[in-house]
């Protein structure tokens, strides 16, 4: 059998990746439908749409793609890569489809545009990415790991002095945004083309403000109604993700989760992927609990030396 790596927008190919995701991902996982995935490889960047696609003779059996973002610290915004999506079909596996794709869609990329990439703590994909990123002369800079927590609400909860609601506009969202000066976090930088995108989302997304009482402004959040794939079929949970908030405390933690349960089914709970900066023992507090789930996120930079390169954990959601 003949195994060939085209290039492709991917944004052409979501059909194409829904299909080998699918049959990749043992349940439960996320859902990559097709609308999902058009989503997500069309955010709005100047860097051009990346993927590729692994065949085995004329059978798509392999896919990886990177997404345009972009992060924020105290100092600068800078547009990024994040390298996802990646998978083979199990029928064809053991033939070198992966790290085929791995050479074929770094050499593709602008050469100093930056990396952030998920893995499973000690995977094997995870010994691949890093292993194909070091050929290609990135260098490694890993970031706090992303262990995902859940939250349930509780009756008789008291009063917040925290107050968490709806940004109608961009510019009430941006108004409310009051990121830590804290250089080691990178904040995911929203702008008004994203802002727009993000509530395409083909799953329900809520773009949220939290403030206190006084209606200063204390940071912000997304909501969104994941699908996660179940033995059972797709299900809906409420998740929240690229949490922002400049001095998180137990009161504007437990607001967001509590904001977020109102939006979910009776005794469904509701998950966060991603707060690798906030402190464990404020989300104890908060009423949160730890998952089993985590990821390892990484970051990767090419060429001169970039303010990346000082992070130590960001906010961006899991993908």
């Amino acid at each position: 059998m003949s195994t060939r790596v085209e290039i492709v927008d991917p944004v052409q190919y979501a059909g194409v990746a829904s299909h080998i995701l699918q049959a990749a991902w043992t349940p439960p996982c996320l859902y990559y439908s097709a609308d999902y995935l058009s989503w997500q490889f069309a955010f709005p960047s100047d860097l051009p749409r990346v993927g590729a696609i692994a065949y085995l003779d004329d059978r798509a059996a392999g896919c990886i793609a990177v997404t345009a973002r972009r992060f924020g610290t105290a100092r600068e915004a800078f547009a990024a890569y994040v390298l996802s999506f990646v998978a083979v079909d199990p029928s064809a596996s053991r033939r070198g489809l992966a790290s085929a794709m791995y050479a074929a869609l770094l050499e593709a990329l602008p050469r100093d545009t930056p990396i952030v990439a998920f893995a499973e703590p000690g995977s094997i994909g995870e010994g691949l990415l890093l292993q194909s990123l070091q050929r290609a002369s990135f260098r490694h800079y890993p970031l706090l790991a992303c262990r995902a927590v859940g939250f349930l609400p509780r009756p008789g909860t008291s009063a917040r002095s925290s107050v968490v609601e709806e940004a109608a506009s961009y510019e009430a969202f941006a108004a409310a945004a009051h990121v830590s000066h804290e250089r080691k976090t990178l904040w995911t930088d929203i702008t008004p083309e994203h802002w727009y995108h993000y509530r395409q989302d083909p799953r329900p997304r809520a773009m949220l403000m939290v403030h206190d009482e006084t209606g200063n402004p204390l940071g912000t959040a997304m909501l969104v109604n994941a699908e996660i794939l179940s033995p059972q079929g797709v299900q809906h949970v409420p998740m929240l993700d690229s949490v922002a908030l400049g001095e998180p405390t137990p009161d504007s933690l437990a607001a967001l989760f509590e904001f977020a349960a109102t939006r979910a089914q009776p005794g469904s709970a509701v998950i966060a992927s991603n707060l690798s900066y906030v402190d464990s023992a404020l989300l104890r507090t908060a009423g949160a609990r730890a998952l089993p789930s985590s990821f390892n996120p990484h970051a990767f930079v090419r060429g001169p030396k970039h303010v990346l390169e000082t992070a130590g954990a960001l906010n961006l959601e899991v993908t």
